[in-house]
């Protein structure tokens, strides 16, 4: 198998501005310290790369940035949560940066489901690789399963 380094990146609400925000409208989840920022253990993450973020933007984090850099990944291949804000300003961060920016469909959720064919289309007007699963598996030379 060909290996993919894999780095997860939480959100984590800290200062009075991120804890009113995440109480008023995320019902308290991912402050700083409290449960619900952290990785459900059914995940099974090994050798992994974590890193917090306190605002949407992944390279909000200093030490993502530097462990890119350390590491020589010029490549993200991204999912996540929020396809309409985290994984869209990560996505726009890392192109301004002059990595090459991919996103796997069926690893991202929206809130909005009607504006999904629109968002999918800004991400490709902005360089962004809009790929499914089957599709990155195969660019990688690895076999999907029927």
């Amino acid at each position: 198998s060909i290996p993919i380094p894999v780095i997860t990146i939480r959100q984590e609400f800290r200062g009075f501005p991120g804890v009113l925000f995440a109480k008023l409208f995320v019902q308290g989840a991912a402050i700083r310290g409290n449960s619900g920022g952290e990785w459900d253990h059914r995940l099974q993450l090994r050798d992994h790369a974590d890193f917090c973020k306190p605002i949407g933007d992944a390279f909000s984090s200093a030490e993502f940035e530097k462990h890119l850099i350390s590491e020589g990944i010029n490549e993200l291949v991204l999912v996540g949560a929020d396809a309409e804000f985290c994984v869209h300003l990560t996505a726009q961060a890392a192109l301004n940066r002059g990595y090459r920016v991919k996103v796997i469909k069926e690893g991202l959720l929206l809130r909005a489901e009607k504006k999904w064919s629109s968002l999918m289309e800004v991400y490709r007007q902005e360089g962004i690789d809009v790929m499914t699963l089957d599709g990155y598996l195969n660019s990688v030379g690895l076999e999907t399963k029927p």
